[in-house]
């Protein structure tokens, strides 16, 4: 059940990172997220965000005004400018997993499905914690209807299906740096 919970916890966690710095709202996750992994955001950001929150402070509780400013404007920017930061630590760190991976083709791993699309399955590779793609042409010579409600691919003649979450042996095949893609097949 931990697996489960694992899978669906980091699209979520990803979707939630992005909310937006608009006033009136609060952009808090839930307690139990929020003690289980650090923000990810660049500690420049933040900095920017809490000194422009402070000198407001600062101001009302020396009676004066703190305007002048684009509140909304600077929210936007501060979200936006994360945002940015957030896709490049990903696009740097999924450049990583790759160049560090490509050591190892040719090897057997075991995993876990944490993503199916209409053209394969996602799986994390344990310990490494590196997702690769077994795409659905490597799945066999059956054919694979997704059902996106239960988030699998059920072969049509065999019966076979691969859910969310299931359990699967893999090969990996190949390593592309440069598009930074991890190719699997099953093992």
């Amino acid at each position: 059940m931990a697996e489960v919970a694992s899978v669906l916890e980091t699209p979520w966690t990803m979707s939630t990172s992005a909310d937006l710095a608009f006033p009136g709202t609060r952009g808090e996750r839930p307690d139990n997220f929020a003690e289980a992994r650090q923000f990810e955001a660049a500690l420049f950001h933040a900095v920017v965000a809490d000194l422009l929150v402070h000198r407001a402070i600062k101001a009302l509780l020396n009676n004066k005004k703190y305007d002048g400013l684009d509140w909304e404007g600077l929210g936007r920017h501060c979200s936006e400018t994360e945002r940015r930061a957030d896709d490049a630590s990903r696009d740097v760190e999924n450049w990583l997993k790759c160049f560090y991976m490509r050591d190892h083709v040719g090897k057997s791993f075991e995993g876990t499905i944490t993503g199916v699309t209409p053209f394969g399955l996602f799986v994390t590779l344990d310990n490494y914690f590196v997702d690769g793609l077994v795409h659905i042409s490597e799945l066999g010579r059956d054919y694979f209807q997704f059902d996106a409600t239960r988030h699998a691919l059920l072969g049509e003649r065999s019966g076979k299906r691969f859910r969310l979450a299931d359990r699967m042996k893999v090969k990996l095949v190949r390593v592309d740096l440069d598009s930074r893609k991890i190719d699997l097949v099953p093992n």
